[in-house]
């Protein structure tokens, strides 16, 4: 038998950082052991990663109420300020003297500023092209909205505004000047600010105008500033999520190409050209019901009309179910994709309907069941006609002009659970689609796979020609021969974050 050959250290150093780089610096970092040839190798990485989310578990509520709490938090923040210091410096003074990006994740700035500046200024010397500061919370995701004071925990050096290559710049919890963006904005290509105060429309505008490469723009969880004008010329990816002080979005932006909202509905004001592709439209943060959303969701999806696929959240389909709610005319809307994040509960039929009769060349629909509120209570019956699915179902005829008999060749069905809603959404879809060519379901559960597989079984005897596929709530694909492990199909649209 011949020996063991460590064929890995003789590949060439450039694979070897290349694959170093690849995975998460704590898995790099244990490569350290390996071998003699194997200790520095890792700090050699193009991409200098430290986050302490990595090596420190957050305290639980049991370590809130042990009586030795105030040590357990020291004890916290000396291992914080060990690792920034022993991890961070030890990269930089035996690291390589360039890289491609530096990423600062830390929980607590304000037990070594000093440090955490130092560090920037370190990495800044090696001219990366990407920039990362983020000194959130995860905990603050769950409490929406915080107190402004408190969330804005570290300031941005000043001299990291007169660096001259940076593409990339994310900024999470870090106080900045919008208004001294006319040096570092020139090269930017992104920009993601996260828990940030955005004081007004005006400072917002000044920024975009001092960065006149900008690409990609994300903007979650900043407050403040009411209203948000975006105008851009270069503009392709623009993110808005969960910014709770907003009233007002206005983007123009000829050359987007995708637009995620995520956030309560407020007065959009949005103009695209054919260049746009996705849209996605997510109103969970909504609490209370308003007949008012209706008119405003339908024109926004108006202004939207170019897009090609479109995402959708389960109050959009209940809210334009009001009566003197109109979609686009017949022909304008372009989308061929469109993915609808639904309950499946009756609320929203009259709102799905009114989506496929609206866009004529749907050619691929995706269905997501999952938890969504449900205003029913708020919904009142003279305007909204809410009734049982099963005969609302057996009432309808699609429109002639619609996506149904005409265009619709892919229906897909996630989280099916074999509820009432299901049962009879899945067979008007089948016998009004007419050029339908085929059928995926992914079961949510036991009931919903059993359900699956019993549909497959029945349109294998009546529409040979429609091809089936059923994948258990697993993943796996079901099939005459037994079940075999397949990878899950990735959504037909696309998510730019």
């Amino acid at each position: 038998m011949a020996p063991f050959q460590d064929r890995l250290t003789f590949l060439p150093e450039a694979i070897l950082f290349t694959i170093l780089s690849l995975i998460p610096v704590k898995e790099a970092a244990r490569t350290s052991v390996l071998a003699k040839p194997w200790r520095r190798l890792w700090l050699s990485r193009p991409n200098v990663e430290l986050n302490d989310r990595l090596f420190l578990s957050p305290l639980t509520g049991i370590d809130e109420q042990h009586p030795n709490i105030e040590q357990i938090r020291d004890a916290n923040k000396f291992y914080q300020l060990y690792y920034l210091i022993k991890v961070g410096f030890k990269w930089f003074a035996n690291g390589a003297p360039s890289i491609s990006s530096f990423s600062l994740i830390f929980c607590d700035p304000h037990i070594c500023p000093i440090n955490i500046e130092n560090l920037v200024r370190h990495a800044l010397y090696r001219h990366p092209n990407s920039l990362e500061l983020d000194f959130s919370l995860p905990s603050w995701e769950d409490r929406l909205p915080l107190n402004n004071e408190f969330i804005e925990r570290f300031t941005l050096p000043v001299y990291v505004y007169n660096y001259t290559f940076l593409e990339s710049l994310k900024l999470a919890s870090c106080r900045f000047d919008m208004n001294n963006f006319a040096t570092i904005g020139l090269t930017l290509k992104s920009v993601f600010l996260a828990w940030i105060e955005i004081i007004n429309a005006t400072n917002l505008r000044l920024m975009l105008q001092s960065c006149p490469l900008l690409e990609n723009l994300s903007l979650s969880k900043c407050f403040q500033a009411p209203h948000y004008d975006i105008q851009s010329d270069t503009l392709k990816t623009i993110v808005v999520d969960k910014c709770v002080d907003l009233l007002t979005l206005t983007i123009v932006a000829p050359n987007l190409v995708h637009l995620k909202y995520c956030g309560k509905v407020v007065q959009f004001g949005i103009i695209v050209s054919e260049n746009f592709e996705t849209a996605e439209l997510d109103f969970g943060l909504v609490e209370m019901f308003d007949l008012e959303d209706g008119e405003k969701i339908a024109n926004l999806l108006d202004s939207l009309y170019f897009a090609r696929s479109l995402i959708v959240d389960s109050y959009v389909v209940q809210v334009i179910s009001f009566d003197g709610v109109e979609l686009n005319p017949l022909g304008q809307n372009r989308a061929k994709n469109l993915t609808i994040k639904t309950a499946f509960d009756e609320s929203e039929f009259r709102g799905i309907c009114m989506l496929l009769d609206n866009y004529p060349l749907l050619e691929e629909v995706r269905f997501e069941h999952g938890d969504h509120v449900i205003f029913r209570e708020d919904m009142e019956v003279d305007y909204f006609h809410v009734v049982p699915p099963l005969t609302d179902w057996a009432k309808v005829s699609p429109s002639i002009d619609g996506c149904l008999p005409n265009m619709l060749k892919v229906v897909e069905i996630v989280g099916l659970q074999a509820t009432l809603f299901e049962m009879n959404l899945l067979p008007y879809l089948i016998t009004q689609a007419g050029v339908l060519q085929k059928l995926v379901l992914r079961a949510g559960n036991q009931m919903g796979f059993a359900y699956a597989k019993g549909v497959k079984f029945v349109l294998a005897q009546e529409r040979k020609q429609l091809k089936v596929e059923v994948y258990s709530e697993d993943g796996v694909l079901y099939g005459p021969k037994g079940e075999t492990k397949v990878q899950p199909k990735p959504c037909i649209i696309n998510e730019h974050e």
